[in-house]
């Protein structure tokens, strides 16, 4: 029987860490019960790399496929957390950082996912080519950012990642769940 399901999604609040440069994080109310409205709604702003997120490959390559092009065979299904180094597995998330030389590696093995912890697949001081993005990207892998794993055992999963439909985009933010087989 499978495990319960593990949420590894950054929660996203006012307070939420940004990229440098991205616009804050919003999320403010603008009808309240409280305040005699018929609902209460809420408003959010927010670049789409903000917390945990997927870039669509139009993110660092012009006229490429963005976010609701992206299949979703590759979003769903079984995954192998990581350390580091190379991981022959059709999905792979990672708690530490990779390199050009395992991204090109896993493009030769068919993986058709990476995710990580980082902010950017790139780590937290990327160089302003973004290598391990551009290997990914223009080999149609899927790359997930800002993923909570520091608790999650290395190992086997099933993972179910998916993006908003935002159409024309070059990410979405994500809710990203794991669970033992």
């Amino acid at each position: 029987m499978p495990g319960p399901w593990i949420d590894i999604t950054k929660p996203l609040h006012n307070e939420i860490e940004i990229w440098p440069g991205d616009p804050p994080f919003e999320l403010q109310r603008f009808l309240s019960l409280d305040a005699g409205d018929i609902c209460n709604a809420t408003e959010l702003h927010c670049s789409v790399h903000t917390g945990t997120h997927i870039d669509a490959p139009i993110h660092f390559i012009d006229s490429a496929p963005a976010i609701e092009s992206l299949p979703l065979d590759a979003l769903i299904g079984p995954c192998v957390v990581a350390d580091s180094g190379m991981v022959a597995a059709e999905r792979v998330l990672y708690r530490g950082e990779i390199g050009v030389d395992v991204a090109a590696e896993l493009v030769r093995g068919g993986t058709r996912l990476v995710g990580v912890a980082d902010q950017s697949v790139d780590g937290p001081e990327p160089p302003p080519e973004h290598p391990v993005h551009m290997v990914l990207l223009r080999a149609g892998v899927v790359v997930v950012e800002g993923l909570l794993l520091a608790d999650i055992e290395p190992g086997d999963y099933e993972m179910v990642c998916l993006p908003l439909r935002l159409v024309g985009s070059d990410g979405s933010p994500a809710r990203v769940l794991l669970r033992r087989p």
